[in-house]
């Protein structure tokens, strides 16, 4: 036998019903993009622009 809490019952219901909704993927044209090569500059992993290199 299982006894089980109707409150978490309730709660479940509800996640697998928004799980059933996914959301829309979001436009990737509004959506903030950055160049990954940022990160790499900024944790010192590569040299960028202004460090001797050209910019082709």
């Amino acid at each position: 036998m299982t006894i089980t809490d109707p409150a978490h019952v309730a709660a479940a219901k509800v996640l697998r019903e928004q799980f059933q909704r996914p959301r829309p993927a979001p436009d990737p044209h509004t959506e903030l993009v950055r160049d990954l090569a940022d990160y790499d500059r900024a944790f010192g992993l590569i040299d960028g622009p202004g460090d001797g290199e050209e910019v082709a």
